[in-house]
Protein backbone atom coordinates (compact mmCIF):
# COMPACT_ATOMS: atom_id res chain seq x y z
CA UNK A 1 0.00 0.00 0.00
CA UNK A 2 1.46 3.27 -1.38
CA UNK A 3 2.20 6.17 1.46
CA UNK A 4 1.82 9.98 1.03
CA UNK A 5 5.04 11.17 -1.42
CA UNK A 6 5.30 7.57 -2.92
CA UNK A 7 5.39 7.66 -6.80
CA UNK A 8 3.57 5.15 -9.01
CA UNK A 9 6.57 2.92 -10.47
CA UNK A 10 8.02 4.35 -13.05
CA UNK A 11 5.68 7.56 -13.53
CA UNK A 12 5.75 11.09 -12.05
CA UNK A 13 2.71 10.64 -9.91
CA UNK A 14 2.96 11.68 -6.15
CA UNK A 15 0.67 10.15 -3.82
CA UNK A 16 -0.93 12.65 -1.42
CA UNK A 17 -3.69 10.79 0.59
CA UNK A 18 -6.18 8.16 0.45
CA UNK A 19 -9.10 9.63 -0.75
CA UNK A 20 -11.16 5.85 -0.91
CA UNK A 21 -11.02 2.24 0.63
CA UNK A 22 -13.01 -1.26 -0.32
CA UNK A 23 -12.18 -4.57 0.52
CA UNK A 24 -10.03 -5.09 -2.57
CA UNK A 25 -8.53 -1.72 -3.53
CA UNK A 26 -7.73 1.19 -2.81
CA UNK A 27 -8.48 5.01 -4.50
CA UNK A 28 -5.48 8.05 -4.04
CA UNK A 29 -5.25 11.71 -4.69
CA UNK A 30 -1.99 12.28 -6.68
CA UNK A 31 -0.14 15.05 -8.44
CA UNK A 32 1.01 14.42 -12.08
CA UNK A 33 4.45 16.78 -11.93
CA UNK A 34 4.66 15.99 -15.43
CA UNK A 35 1.22 17.02 -16.99
CA UNK A 36 1.16 19.49 -13.80
CA UNK A 37 -2.38 18.19 -12.78
CA UNK A 38 -4.63 16.21 -9.68
CA UNK A 39 -5.83 13.17 -10.38
CA UNK A 40 -7.21 10.12 -9.31
CA UNK A 41 -4.63 6.87 -8.41
CA UNK A 42 -7.32 3.46 -8.62
CA UNK A 43 -4.85 0.51 -6.89
CA UNK A 44 -5.81 -3.10 -6.95
CA UNK A 45 -4.50 -4.84 -3.40
CA UNK A 46 -2.71 -7.80 -3.98
CA UNK A 47 -2.39 -8.72 -0.24
CA UNK A 48 -5.80 -7.89 0.57
CA UNK A 49 -7.61 -11.03 2.74
CA UNK A 50 -9.12 -13.79 0.64
CA UNK A 51 -7.29 -12.12 -2.29
CA UNK A 52 -6.60 -15.65 -3.76
CA UNK A 53 -5.14 -16.27 -7.29
CA UNK A 54 -8.31 -16.90 -8.97
CA UNK A 55 -10.08 -13.93 -7.69
CA UNK A 56 -6.97 -11.79 -8.04
CA UNK A 57 -7.12 -12.94 -12.07
CA UNK A 58 -10.64 -11.54 -11.88
CA UNK A 59 -10.00 -8.28 -10.83
CA UNK A 60 -7.13 -8.11 -12.91
CA UNK A 61 -9.39 -8.60 -16.03
CA UNK A 62 -11.63 -6.29 -14.38
CA UNK A 63 -8.95 -3.58 -13.74
CA UNK A 64 -8.26 -3.78 -17.60
CA UNK A 65 -11.55 -3.96 -19.21
CA UNK A 66 -12.82 -0.98 -17.40
CA UNK A 67 -9.38 0.91 -18.39
CA UNK A 68 -9.90 -0.13 -22.00
CA UNK A 69 -13.67 0.68 -22.02
CA UNK A 70 -13.61 3.77 -20.03
CA UNK A 71 -10.35 5.23 -22.08
CA UNK A 72 -13.23 5.29 -25.07
CA UNK A 73 -14.81 8.36 -23.72
CA UNK A 74 -13.90 12.05 -23.45
CA UNK A 75 -17.41 12.69 -22.35
CA UNK A 76 -18.24 15.47 -19.82
CA UNK A 77 -20.08 13.02 -17.81
CA UNK A 78 -17.95 10.30 -17.80
CA UNK A 79 -14.39 10.14 -15.66
CA UNK A 80 -11.96 10.16 -17.79
CA UNK A 81 -9.06 7.25 -17.46
CA UNK A 82 -5.35 8.68 -18.77
CA UNK A 83 -3.54 5.35 -18.45
CA UNK A 84 -2.89 1.95 -16.51
CA UNK A 85 0.00 1.31 -14.74
CA UNK A 86 1.28 -2.43 -14.37
CA UNK A 87 4.17 -3.49 -12.27
CA UNK A 88 4.57 -7.08 -11.23
CA UNK A 89 1.65 -8.01 -9.84
CA UNK A 90 0.24 -4.43 -8.96
CA UNK A 91 -2.02 -2.52 -10.83
CA UNK A 92 -2.90 1.15 -10.90
CA UNK A 93 -5.57 2.64 -13.01
CA UNK A 94 -4.78 6.25 -13.60
CA UNK A 95 -8.65 8.95 -13.73
CA UNK A 96 -9.71 12.34 -13.46
CA UNK A 97 -9.57 13.59 -10.36
CA UNK A 98 -13.50 14.51 -9.27
CA UNK A 99 -13.27 16.83 -5.96
CA UNK A 100 -16.51 16.24 -4.84
CA UNK A 101 -18.56 12.88 -3.20
CA UNK A 102 -20.62 9.86 -4.87
CA UNK A 103 -24.60 9.38 -4.82
CA UNK A 104 -24.82 7.35 -1.98
CA UNK A 105 -22.93 9.59 0.32
CA UNK A 106 -24.83 12.38 -1.07
CA UNK A 107 -28.24 10.59 -0.31
CA UNK A 108 -26.56 9.08 3.21
CA UNK A 109 -26.31 12.86 4.20
CA UNK A 110 -28.92 14.68 2.56
CA UNK A 111 -31.37 12.32 2.42
CA UNK A 112 -34.30 12.99 -0.82
CA UNK A 113 -32.98 15.12 -2.87
CA UNK A 114 -34.88 18.20 -4.38
CA UNK A 115 -36.76 17.12 -7.84
CA UNK A 116 -34.75 19.38 -10.02
CA UNK A 117 -32.04 18.29 -8.85
CA UNK A 118 -32.19 14.56 -8.99
CA UNK A 119 -33.75 15.69 -12.40
CA UNK A 120 -31.00 17.25 -13.62
CA UNK A 121 -28.32 14.49 -12.41
CA UNK A 122 -30.39 11.72 -13.74
CA UNK A 123 -29.86 13.29 -17.37
CA UNK A 124 -26.38 13.66 -16.71
CA UNK A 125 -26.40 10.01 -16.41
CA UNK A 126 -28.30 9.77 -19.21
CA UNK A 127 -26.15 11.69 -21.51
CA UNK A 128 -23.31 9.88 -20.29
CA UNK A 129 -25.06 6.40 -21.00
CA UNK A 130 -25.96 7.39 -24.28
CA UNK A 131 -22.61 7.81 -25.52
CA UNK A 132 -21.99 4.92 -24.21
CA UNK A 133 -24.43 2.94 -25.80
CA UNK A 134 -23.70 4.54 -29.27
CA UNK A 135 -20.00 3.12 -29.01
CA UNK A 136 -19.71 0.45 -31.39
CA UNK A 137 -18.65 -2.22 -28.96
CA UNK A 138 -22.52 -2.36 -28.05
CA UNK A 139 -21.43 -1.62 -24.52
CA UNK A 140 -23.59 -2.20 -21.59
CA UNK A 141 -22.64 -0.85 -18.12
CA UNK A 142 -24.63 -3.65 -15.81
CA UNK A 143 -23.52 -2.01 -12.38
CA UNK A 144 -25.23 1.68 -12.48
CA UNK A 145 -26.01 2.64 -9.07
CA UNK A 146 -25.45 5.42 -6.12
CA UNK A 147 -21.85 4.65 -5.72
CA UNK A 148 -20.69 4.75 -9.24
CA UNK A 149 -21.74 8.01 -10.06
CA UNK A 150 -19.43 10.70 -8.68
CA UNK A 151 -21.32 14.54 -8.14
CA UNK A 152 -19.33 17.51 -8.10
CA UNK A 153 -20.27 21.51 -8.51
CA UNK A 154 -24.05 20.03 -8.91
CA UNK A 155 -23.01 17.63 -12.00
CA UNK A 156 -22.83 13.89 -12.08
CA UNK A 157 -19.96 11.85 -14.18
CA UNK A 158 -20.70 7.87 -14.57
CA UNK A 159 -17.23 6.01 -13.38
CA UNK A 160 -16.17 2.61 -12.76
CA UNK A 161 -17.13 0.26 -16.11
CA UNK A 162 -15.27 -2.45 -14.80
CA UNK A 163 -18.25 -5.11 -15.27
CA UNK A 164 -19.05 -3.41 -18.36
CA UNK A 165 -20.88 -6.13 -21.33
CA UNK A 166 -19.02 -5.84 -24.59
CA UNK A 167 -20.54 -7.52 -27.92
CA UNK A 168 -16.95 -9.41 -28.19
CA UNK A 169 -17.75 -11.01 -24.92
CA UNK A 170 -21.09 -11.92 -25.79
CA UNK A 171 -20.50 -15.98 -25.88
CA UNK A 172 -18.49 -15.78 -22.38
CA UNK A 173 -21.30 -14.18 -20.48
CA UNK A 174 -23.80 -16.73 -21.64
CA UNK A 175 -21.20 -19.36 -20.74
CA UNK A 176 -20.25 -17.56 -17.89
CA UNK A 177 -22.97 -18.19 -15.55
CA UNK A 178 -25.42 -15.16 -14.56
CA UNK A 179 -24.64 -11.65 -15.49
CA UNK A 180 -22.75 -9.50 -12.57
CA UNK A 181 -23.81 -6.31 -11.12
CA UNK A 182 -25.36 -5.18 -7.86
CA UNK A 183 -28.61 -6.82 -6.82
CA UNK A 184 -30.42 -3.84 -5.73
CA UNK A 185 -30.36 -2.32 -9.15
CA UNK A 186 -30.21 -4.86 -11.50
CA UNK A 187 -32.51 -5.40 -14.21
CA UNK A 188 -34.62 -8.79 -14.18
CA UNK A 189 -32.94 -9.70 -17.24
CA UNK A 190 -29.45 -9.51 -15.83
CA UNK A 191 -30.63 -10.90 -12.52
CA UNK A 192 -32.74 -13.81 -13.84
CA UNK A 193 -31.09 -14.95 -17.13
CA UNK A 194 -27.81 -15.17 -18.90
CA UNK A 195 -29.62 -13.96 -22.14
CA UNK A 196 -27.65 -10.93 -24.02
CA UNK A 197 -28.22 -7.42 -22.42
CA UNK A 198 -29.46 -4.67 -24.35
CA UNK A 199 -28.90 -0.83 -23.23
CA UNK A 200 -33.03 -1.33 -21.82
CA UNK A 201 -30.98 -3.03 -18.68
CA UNK A 202 -29.02 -0.18 -18.00
CA UNK A 203 -31.85 1.94 -18.28
CA UNK A 204 -33.80 0.23 -15.47
CA UNK A 205 -30.97 1.04 -13.35
CA UNK A 206 -30.93 4.59 -13.79
CA UNK A 207 -35.13 4.26 -13.03
CA UNK A 208 -34.39 2.37 -9.92
CA UNK A 209 -31.50 5.02 -9.25
CA UNK A 210 -33.71 8.27 -10.07
CA UNK A 211 -36.48 6.84 -7.80
CA UNK A 212 -33.76 6.54 -4.75
CA UNK A 213 -32.69 9.97 -5.24
CA UNK A 214 -36.40 11.51 -5.36
CA UNK A 215 -37.62 9.50 -2.50
CA UNK A 216 -34.37 8.07 -0.21
CA UNK A 217 -35.02 4.57 -0.72
CA UNK A 218 -34.14 1.88 -2.89
CA UNK A 219 -36.55 1.08 -5.70
CA UNK A 220 -36.70 -2.62 -4.99
CA UNK A 221 -36.86 -2.60 -1.59
CA UNK A 222 -40.64 -0.47 -1.95
CA UNK A 223 -43.85 -2.62 -1.90
CA UNK A 224 -44.66 -2.95 -5.45
CA UNK A 225 -47.22 0.09 -5.34
CA UNK A 226 -47.55 2.27 -9.30
CA UNK A 227 -48.26 4.94 -6.90
CA UNK A 228 -45.17 4.31 -4.18
CA UNK A 229 -43.29 7.76 -5.78
CA UNK A 230 -45.79 10.09 -5.23
CA UNK A 231 -47.09 8.36 -2.23
CA UNK A 232 -43.42 8.75 -0.67
CA UNK A 233 -43.13 12.19 -2.59
CA UNK A 234 -46.07 14.00 -2.44
CA UNK A 235 -44.62 17.09 -4.39
CA UNK A 236 -43.39 14.83 -7.43
CA UNK A 237 -45.83 15.43 -10.68
CA UNK A 238 -47.67 12.40 -11.99
CA UNK A 239 -45.78 12.86 -15.22
CA UNK A 240 -42.83 12.14 -13.38
CA UNK A 241 -43.96 8.93 -11.74
CA UNK A 242 -45.24 7.52 -15.25
CA UNK A 243 -41.82 7.90 -16.74
CA UNK A 244 -40.43 6.08 -13.73
CA UNK A 245 -43.31 3.34 -14.33
CA UNK A 246 -42.01 3.02 -17.79
CA UNK A 247 -38.27 2.75 -16.89
CA UNK A 248 -38.69 0.09 -14.30
CA UNK A 249 -41.06 -1.82 -16.31
CA UNK A 250 -40.20 -5.72 -15.92
CA UNK A 251 -40.89 -6.13 -19.75
CA UNK A 252 -37.44 -4.26 -21.70
CA UNK A 253 -40.21 -3.87 -24.48
CA UNK A 254 -42.45 -2.07 -22.48
CA UNK A 255 -39.24 0.31 -21.63
CA UNK A 256 -37.66 3.52 -23.35
CA UNK A 257 -35.59 2.06 -25.99
CA UNK A 258 -32.48 4.63 -25.47
CA UNK A 259 -31.37 6.93 -22.94
CA UNK A 260 -32.05 9.59 -25.44
CA UNK A 261 -35.90 8.84 -25.31
CA UNK A 262 -35.79 8.09 -21.42
CA UNK A 263 -33.44 12.14 -21.46
CA UNK A 264 -35.93 13.76 -23.77
CA UNK A 265 -38.92 12.63 -21.43
CA UNK A 266 -37.31 14.27 -18.80
CA UNK A 267 -36.32 17.44 -20.13
CA UNK A 268 -40.08 17.65 -21.41
CA UNK A 269 -40.89 17.36 -18.09
CA UNK A 270 -38.29 19.82 -16.36
CA UNK A 271 -39.14 22.62 -19.28
CA UNK A 272 -43.09 22.03 -17.98
CA UNK A 273 -41.85 22.29 -14.60
CA UNK A 274 -39.46 25.45 -15.15
CA UNK A 275 -42.21 27.25 -17.08
CA UNK A 276 -45.23 26.39 -14.07
CA UNK A 277 -42.13 27.63 -11.51
CA UNK A 278 -41.62 31.01 -13.69
CA UNK A 279 -45.09 31.54 -13.89
CA UNK A 280 -45.35 31.05 -10.37
CA UNK A 281 -42.64 33.37 -9.76
CA UNK A 282 -43.92 35.85 -11.93
CA UNK A 283 -47.34 35.86 -10.06
CA UNK A 284 -45.50 36.01 -6.88
CA UNK A 285 -43.14 38.88 -8.00
CA UNK A 286 -46.51 40.39 -9.17
CA UNK A 287 -47.94 40.27 -6.11
CA UNK A 288 -45.05 41.90 -4.42
CA UNK A 289 -44.94 44.59 -6.68
CA UNK A 290 -48.86 45.27 -6.05
CA UNK A 291 -48.14 44.95 -2.63
CA UNK A 292 -45.02 47.49 -2.61
CA UNK A 293 -47.55 49.75 -5.03
CA UNK A 294 -50.20 49.93 -2.36
CA UNK A 295 -47.62 50.33 0.67
CA UNK A 296 -46.29 52.94 -1.33
CA UNK A 297 -49.54 54.61 -2.45
CA UNK A 298 -50.63 54.03 1.74
CA UNK A 299 -47.24 56.05 2.33
CA UNK A 300 -47.71 58.49 0.18
CA UNK A 301 -51.41 59.11 1.12
CA UNK A 302 -50.70 59.04 4.62
CA UNK A 303 -50.03 62.93 4.81
CA UNK A 304 -53.47 63.10 3.25
CA UNK A 305 -55.21 61.03 5.64
CA UNK A 306 -53.44 62.51 8.69
CA UNK A 307 -54.75 66.08 7.39
CA UNK A 308 -57.67 65.01 6.86
CA UNK A 309 -58.20 63.45 10.60
CA UNK A 310 -56.74 66.26 11.86
CA UNK A 311 -59.70 68.37 10.20
CA UNK A 312 -62.24 65.58 11.61
CA UNK A 313 -60.89 66.12 14.71
CA UNK A 314 -61.18 70.36 14.87
CA UNK A 315 -64.86 70.20 13.86
CA UNK A 316 -65.91 67.44 16.45
CA UNK A 317 -63.77 69.65 18.60
CA UNK A 318 -65.73 72.80 17.49
CA UNK A 319 -69.27 70.46 17.70
CA UNK A 320 -68.34 69.87 21.22
CA UNK A 321 -67.76 73.16 22.11
CA UNK A 322 -70.98 74.27 20.13
CA UNK A 323 -73.21 71.59 22.20
CA UNK A 324 -70.89 72.72 25.32
CA UNK A 325 -72.40 76.10 24.84
CA UNK A 326 -75.94 75.37 23.67
CA UNK A 327 -76.09 73.01 27.06
CA UNK A 328 -74.91 76.32 29.23
CA UNK A 329 -77.53 78.60 27.06
CA UNK A 330 -80.33 75.97 28.18
CA UNK A 331 -79.46 75.90 31.31
CA UNK A 332 -79.53 79.64 31.57
CA UNK A 333 -82.89 80.06 29.91
CA UNK A 334 -84.37 76.75 32.11
CA UNK A 335 -82.73 78.71 35.40
CA UNK A 336 -84.38 81.85 33.90
CA UNK A 337 -87.88 79.95 33.51
CA UNK A 338 -87.04 78.79 36.94
CA UNK A 339 -86.92 82.12 38.51
CA UNK A 340 -89.30 83.91 36.20
CA UNK A 341 -91.83 81.16 37.27
CA UNK A 342 -91.08 81.50 41.17
CA UNK A 343 -91.21 85.24 40.94
CA UNK A 344 -94.52 84.56 39.33
CA UNK A 345 -95.72 82.10 42.29
CA UNK A 346 -94.62 84.59 44.48
CA UNK A 347 -97.34 86.87 43.03
CA UNK A 348 -100.25 84.48 43.19
CA UNK A 349 -100.98 85.25 46.77
CA UNK A 350 -104.07 85.90 48.88
CA UNK A 351 -104.53 89.04 47.43
CA UNK A 352 -105.28 87.00 43.97
CA UNK A 353 -108.53 85.63 45.66
CA UNK A 354 -109.31 88.98 47.32
CA UNK A 355 -109.39 91.06 44.19
CA UNK A 356 -111.47 87.79 42.33
CA UNK A 357 -113.69 88.35 45.17
CA UNK A 358 -114.33 91.83 44.69
CA UNK A 359 -114.60 91.36 40.71
CA UNK A 360 -116.58 89.30 40.79
CA UNK A 361 -118.82 90.28 43.52
CA UNK A 362 -118.63 93.62 42.05
CA UNK A 363 -119.67 92.75 38.73
CA UNK A 364 -122.14 90.10 39.44
CA UNK A 365 -123.56 93.36 41.76
CA UNK A 366 -123.58 95.34 38.83
CA UNK A 367 -124.57 92.57 36.33
CA UNK A 368 -127.93 92.26 38.15
CA UNK A 369 -128.66 95.63 38.35
CA UNK A 370 -128.46 95.74 34.66
CA UNK A 371 -130.04 92.98 34.42
CA UNK A 372 -133.30 94.07 36.94
CA UNK A 373 -133.53 97.33 35.51
CA UNK A 374 -133.63 95.79 31.97
CA UNK A 375 -136.00 93.30 32.75
CA UNK A 376 -138.20 95.85 35.11
CA UNK A 377 -137.76 99.33 33.63
CA UNK A 378 -137.52 98.89 30.13
CA UNK A 379 -140.05 95.70 29.79
CA UNK A 380 -141.79 96.19 32.45
CA UNK A 381 -142.10 92.45 33.17
CA UNK A 382 -140.18 89.09 32.62
CA UNK A 383 -140.01 87.82 29.14
CA UNK A 384 -138.29 84.51 28.05
CA UNK A 385 -136.35 86.10 25.35
CA UNK A 386 -135.66 89.07 27.38
CA UNK A 387 -134.32 87.13 30.05
CA UNK A 388 -132.11 84.96 28.22
CA UNK A 389 -130.44 87.93 26.44
CA UNK A 390 -130.32 89.81 30.04
CA UNK A 391 -128.71 86.78 31.48
CA UNK A 392 -125.91 87.01 28.49
CA UNK A 393 -125.18 90.79 29.51
CA UNK A 394 -125.01 89.85 32.97
CA UNK A 395 -122.28 87.00 31.88
CA UNK A 396 -120.54 89.38 30.03
CA UNK A 397 -120.31 92.15 33.17
CA UNK A 398 -118.70 89.59 35.10
CA UNK A 399 -116.54 87.78 32.52
CA UNK A 400 -115.23 92.00 32.24
CA UNK A 401 -114.87 92.12 35.53
CA UNK A 402 -112.59 88.82 36.05
CA UNK A 403 -110.78 88.96 32.73
CA UNK A 404 -109.02 91.73 34.34
CA UNK A 405 -107.71 89.81 37.34
CA UNK A 406 -106.59 87.02 34.83
CA UNK A 407 -105.32 88.44 31.94
CA UNK A 408 -102.01 88.85 33.69
CA UNK A 409 -102.17 85.44 34.50
CA UNK A 410 -103.36 83.22 31.35
CA UNK A 411 -102.88 84.12 27.76
CA UNK A 412 -106.05 84.93 25.41
CA UNK A 413 -107.52 85.83 28.81
CA UNK A 414 -109.84 87.72 26.16
CA UNK A 415 -111.84 84.32 25.44
CA UNK A 416 -112.80 84.62 29.12
CA UNK A 417 -115.68 86.94 28.57
CA UNK A 418 -116.88 85.02 25.34
CA UNK A 419 -116.85 81.90 27.75
CA UNK A 420 -118.81 84.05 30.65
CA UNK A 421 -121.29 85.44 28.06
CA UNK A 422 -122.08 81.98 26.40
CA UNK A 423 -122.21 80.20 30.50
CA UNK A 424 -124.87 82.95 31.65
CA UNK A 425 -126.84 82.76 28.60
CA UNK A 426 -127.37 79.08 28.81
CA UNK A 427 -127.68 79.68 32.05
CA UNK A 428 -130.75 81.83 31.84
CA UNK A 429 -132.47 79.10 29.22
CA UNK A 430 -132.41 76.58 31.89
CA UNK A 431 -133.47 78.79 35.28
CA UNK A 432 -136.47 80.04 32.27
CA UNK A 433 -137.10 76.68 31.73
CA UNK A 434 -137.24 75.38 35.72
CA UNK A 435 -138.54 78.73 36.66
CA UNK A 436 -136.45 78.68 40.02
CA UNK A 437 -133.93 81.26 41.19
CA UNK A 438 -131.88 78.98 43.44
CA UNK A 439 -131.71 76.27 40.80
CA UNK A 440 -130.84 77.85 38.02
CA UNK A 441 -128.33 79.71 40.20
CA UNK A 442 -126.73 76.42 40.92
CA UNK A 443 -127.28 75.13 36.95
CA UNK A 444 -126.15 78.05 35.92
CA UNK A 445 -122.85 77.48 37.97
CA UNK A 446 -122.03 73.81 36.18
CA UNK A 447 -122.67 75.62 32.98
CA UNK A 448 -120.28 78.53 33.71
CA UNK A 449 -117.92 76.15 35.27
CA UNK A 450 -117.55 73.86 31.79
CA UNK A 451 -117.21 76.91 29.74
CA UNK A 452 -114.52 78.00 31.78
CA UNK A 453 -112.91 74.79 31.69
CA UNK A 454 -112.45 74.95 27.87
CA UNK A 455 -110.83 78.13 28.09
CA UNK A 456 -108.41 77.44 31.52
CA UNK A 457 -107.65 73.77 29.60
CA UNK A 458 -104.85 74.71 27.49
CA UNK A 459 -102.86 76.74 29.79
CA UNK A 460 -103.62 75.06 33.24
CA UNK A 461 -103.02 71.12 34.11
CA UNK A 462 -106.14 69.12 36.07
CA UNK A 463 -108.01 72.02 34.68
CA UNK A 464 -111.29 69.68 35.23
CA UNK A 465 -111.21 70.57 38.85
CA UNK A 466 -112.27 74.02 37.84
CA UNK A 467 -115.65 72.83 36.93
CA UNK A 468 -115.97 70.90 40.59
CA UNK A 469 -115.12 74.46 42.25
CA UNK A 470 -117.63 75.86 40.37
CA UNK A 471 -120.23 73.95 41.44
CA UNK A 472 -119.04 73.69 45.42
CA UNK A 473 -118.99 77.48 45.08
CA UNK A 474 -122.45 78.22 43.53
CA UNK A 475 -123.50 75.29 46.26
CA UNK A 476 -122.46 76.88 49.37
CA UNK A 477 -123.01 80.44 48.36
CA UNK A 478 -126.49 79.51 47.19
CA UNK A 479 -126.84 77.56 50.66
CA UNK A 480 -125.03 80.49 52.75
CA UNK A 481 -126.99 83.28 50.63
CA UNK A 482 -130.26 81.64 50.91
CA UNK A 483 -129.92 81.79 54.86
CA UNK A 484 -128.39 84.94 55.43
CA UNK A 485 -131.41 86.49 52.98
CA UNK A 486 -133.77 86.10 56.17
CA UNK A 487 -131.47 88.08 57.88
CA UNK A 488 -130.33 90.81 55.67
CA UNK A 489 -132.75 90.95 53.04
CA UNK A 490 -132.60 89.47 49.20
CA UNK A 491 -130.33 91.74 48.26
CA UNK A 492 -127.95 91.11 50.91
CA UNK A 493 -128.04 87.16 50.49
CA UNK A 494 -127.37 87.87 47.26
CA UNK A 495 -123.85 89.42 48.13
CA UNK A 496 -123.15 87.26 50.68
CA UNK A 497 -123.76 84.08 47.85
CA UNK A 498 -121.56 85.95 45.32
CA UNK A 499 -118.99 86.19 48.45
CA UNK A 500 -118.60 82.75 49.55
CA UNK A 501 -119.12 81.30 46.07
CA UNK A 502 -116.36 83.28 44.49
CA UNK A 503 -114.30 82.72 47.86
CA UNK A 504 -114.04 79.39 47.25
CA UNK A 505 -113.76 79.30 43.64
CA UNK A 506 -111.12 82.01 43.64
CA UNK A 507 -109.19 79.74 46.09
CA UNK A 508 -109.33 77.27 43.60
CA UNK A 509 -108.49 79.04 40.68
CA UNK A 510 -105.31 80.30 43.01
CA UNK A 511 -104.30 76.91 43.72
CA UNK A 512 -104.74 75.79 39.51
CA UNK A 513 -102.96 79.06 38.70
CA UNK A 514 -100.12 78.64 41.10
CA UNK A 515 -99.22 74.31 41.07
CA UNK A 516 -100.37 73.34 37.76
CA UNK A 517 -100.07 76.07 35.57
CA UNK A 518 -98.51 74.76 31.81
Amino acid sequence: MLKSGDYLPGERIRIEAVIGEGAFGVVYRAWDETLSRRVAVKALRRDAPGMGSTTFGKYVDRFRREARVQAQFTHPHIVHVYGLVEQGDALYLVMEFVDGSNLRDELAQRGPLPLEEAVQLTLDLLDALAAVHKHPWDIVHRDIKPSNVLVADGRAKLTDFGLAQLASESSRSVLGGNHPGTPLYMSPEQERTVAYLKPASDLYSVGCVLFELLTGRPYKQVDDDPNALLRLRPDALPALAQMLQRATAEDPAQRYRRAAEFAAALRAWQRELQAARKAEQARQQREAEATAQVETTHKQREPEEKARREIARQVEIERHKRESEQARSTRSIKESHRILEKSYVKTLNWSFVLWWVLASTLGGSAGSAVRGFVLNTLFNGVDSVIWVISGAVFGAIIGVCQWWILKSHIRRAGWWIVANIVGWFLASIVGWVVSNTNISWFVGQIVIGACQWWILKSYIRKSGWWILASIVGGGVGIAVGGMMGNVVGLFGGAVVNSVIGNIISGSFLRWLLKNHKI
